[in-house]
Formats: C-alpha cells, structure tokens, sequence
C-alpha cells in the first residue's frame, strides 16, 4: 500500500513520524500508537556495528558506567576510531562544548549524564545535592546554547532532584537513564514506520547529521534505512552531506 503513495505523500508521512516521535522525546504528548508496548522494547539489535582492528564490534554512540561517561570521539571519524571516557561533570561538559559529542539527541544525553555525575559528585563530596546540580546545570547550558535537547534534559533532572524524593542523587540517575532510554525507543520507532515506506530498490537522498551517532543508537531518517535493510530490501543510498 506504502509503495503506491506519491513520493510527496510518502515524505509528508515520514516526516509526520520523524515529528511525533521527536516530540515525544522532548516530553510533548504525542499519539498514543507511537509508543511501544513494552514486551518489544528489548526485541532488536541496540547497538550499531563498527569494524575496530579487523573485528567488528557493538557500541552505542554515549554510555554511562555507574560515573564514568563513554562516548566515541567524533573529531577523529572515519580516520581515527577512538573512545573518550569522563569522571566529571566538568569534563563531560567540555566533551559537549569540543564536539567530541554532536547531533541532537547525543548532546541531550550527554547533558543528561552529565547531571548524573554531578549529584554523585555531590554525594562524595558532602555537598547539597539540589545546590550542586544548580551549578552543573549552568555550566551543562552555556556549551550548547542553541541545544533544545540539552536544556529539557538538563531540566528533567533538576525537576527530578527537587521532587517529592529522600534520595535526590538516585532520582537524577533514574532520570538520566531514562532519557538515554526514551532516545533510543523513539529512534528505533521511527525506524519501524518510516521503513513501512521504503520499497524495494528504493533510491534515498540523506542531508545533514541523521544517523545513529547523532543520537544513542539508529537516529532519525537513517533509522528507516537502516531497518529496511535489515528488512532485506535494496536500497541506493545518496550522502550528499555530513557523515550519516
């Protein structure tokens, strides 16, 4: 049925997708079937591929173990493939603000780790945790200041710290993981529609930083490229700017 739509309906729905999915990861109440029942949030591959040293390995773009922050070094690609890890909210900072992070809904998630790190800090060092996230936040803000991601992710956890909770350090963690996980689940999901729309032999023209290293995994309009080859469908994909 999706194969006899005009190329410019095809387009107007995707991007009606892209848009509700976008939405929803900034928290705006979206449609209801864009949300997956939770029994097939765990069903897939997470994780895209990379050939390090001649063995093809799993990564996602940003993680966080307990504090420490991993992130692949977006400066040295394709020549150079290197991970970068943060212990501190300052450094995780500096890894927005050089680029080592970039796309939409890394940055955001990098801001939300960041935070993470911050009420950690604040535990360790005895500090009050809402006045030591206040700090991290400002900083978190002045190195993307154009960033809508990093702003509502920065705000998610401070709302998280100062809610009704005894433990305001174990609230930001939930948070934080929870927005690495919703960037995730609203990627993949695109993917899911938006390769209903792609037909076999497809010919797709990419622009600009769409793919799964602006976001935690799979990205925006790669995501349908990339589940619709999975699918086993051939396709001819046009780079016409930026790495995908």
């Amino acid at each position: 049925m999706a194969s006899r739509l005009p190329i410019k309906a095809r387009v107007m729905v995707l991007y009606r997708f892209i848009l509700s999915a976008y939405e929803s990861n900034l928290g705006v109440r979206g449609p209801q079937a864009f949300k997956l029942p939770r029994s097939r949030r765990s069903q897939g591959r997470e994780r895209m591929r990379v050939k390090v040293g001649g063995e093809v390995k799993e990564f996602r773009t940003i993680w966080r173990e307990g504090r420490l922050v991993h992130m692949i070094d977006q400066r040295k690609l394709p020549h150079k493939f290197e991970i970068v890890s943060t212990w501190r909210h300052e450094e995780t900072a500096e890894a927005i603000r050089s680029m080592i992070v970039r796309g939409a809904g890394a940055i955001g998630v990098a801001a939300a780790y960041g935070m993470a790190q911050a009420a950690l800090e604040a535990e360790e060092l005895k500090e009050d945790v809402r006045t030591y996230l206040e700090s991290a936040a400002a900083l978190l803000r002045s190195t993307r200041p154009t960033a809508v991601n990093l702003f509502h992710s920065v705000d998610r956890c401070l709302r998280a710290a100062e809610g009704p909770t005894e433990n305001p350090v174990m609230s930001v963690l939930s948070e934080a993981d929870a927005i690495a996980e919703e960037d995730l689940e609203a990627s993949r999901r695109i993917g899911e529609l938006g390769s209903l729309l792609i037909p076999d032999g497809a010919r797709i023209l990419t622009h600009c930083n769409a793919g799964a290293l602006a976001f935690i995994d799979y990205g925006t309009a790669l995501s349908p490229i990339r589940l619709a080859h999975q699918q086993g469908k051939r396709i001819l994909v046009l780079v016409d700017e930026t790495r995908p």
